[in-house]
């Protein structure tokens, strides 16, 4: 096991989504917020936590922007009125653009909600005013890739243990 030991939240951030994306899997991640009063709180760390929201929030976007841009083309464009693919009545062609912006958006907010890690969202930054965070990935086979990215994300103190 190795851990990291980091006294701001970004730092932290940086350090999860960096683990996550060199294939470090989130059930080998803890996150623990060592409070300066004693306390300590653990922080839940999931793989996949912006890949659903980003696909919903993108298909509403597209949904809007496709609807807008192809209803848009049928009212205001003479040639959309004749035969071809964007030639429709105002209402068909704000329903295709709306279908085929949701399908493009789904797809895109998918890819960007990738590796997006929201869990230290809980975790009140004043708690780390003299707090730490310590960072621990707990796999032997993957200490020496966890080591380089604790180190590359600015760790001010990096602990090997054996389990």
């Amino acid at each position: 096991m190795v851990t990291g030991i980091y006294d701001d939240a970004d730092s932290v951030t940086d350090a999860v989504r960096a683990l996550l994306g060199a294939s470090v899997p989130a059930d080998t991640i803890e996150v623990r917020v060592h409070r300066a009063s004693g306390g300590v709180e653990d922080v839940e760390v999931v793989d996949e936590p912006g890949v659903r929201e980003g696909a919903v929030r993108g298909a509403k976007i597209g949904a809007v922007l496709g609807a807008l841009l192809m209803g848009g083309l049928a009212v205001f464009v003479p040639w959309s009125a004749g035969d071809g693919p964007f030639s429709a009545d105002p209402f068909t062609a704000a329903l295709r653009g709306a279908l085929g912006g949701a399908a493009a958006g789904v797809m895109l907010g998918g890819l960007i909600g990738i590796g997006r890690w929201k869990g230290m969202r809980g975790v009140d930054r004043r708690a780390l005013r003299d707090g730490t965070v310590h960072v621990s990935v707990r796999s032997d086979a993957l200490s020496g890739k966890a080591r380089g990215i604790l180190e590359d994300t600015g760790a001010k103190d990096i602990n090997d243990s054996e389990r």
